[in-house]
Parts: C-alpha cells; sequence; structure tokens
C-alpha cells in the first residue's frame, strides 16, 4: 500500500461517525462489526500497511551501494 493510500485510509476512519468511540465506551469494543462498517478490520489493514511503509523507508535508507 503507498503512502497516499495509508494516508487517505487514515483519514477515511478518522471521520466521526465511521468507528464507535471506543476511548469513551469501551463497552462498544465488543459491538459486532456488522454496525460499523468492518472498523477493526480496516483499523488492522491500516496498522499493517503502517508497518510495512516503515520498514521500507528504513530499508531504502539503509540500502548498500551497488
Amino acid at each position: 500500500m503507498s503512502l497516499a493510500a495509508v494516508v487517505t485510509e487514515m483519514s477515511a476512519l478518522g471521520e466521526i461517525g465511521v468507528s464507535p468511540p471506543v476511548d469513551w465506551l469501551p463497552l462498544l469494543k465488543w459491538t459486532p462489526e456488522r454496525f460499523w462498517s468492518h472498523w477493526r478490520t480496516r483499523a488492522a489493514r491500516l496498522r499493517q500497511a503502517e508497518a510495512q511503509q516503515e520498514i521500507d523507508t528504513v530499508l531504502s535508507d539503509h540500502e548498500m551501494p551497488s
């Protein structure tokens, strides 16, 4: 996933009403995903893409000259 796609997905997840306010109401962590358009799956996919983006950045910064 490109950096632009990661930023776009992060913005989409941050919109009001897209994900439940689990910080304020922890009980919502156990609400089925179908009520909030699969926010857990989208957040996990975003977390994985961000980690991969960081790994790619670190590896590209430390490439050995040919």
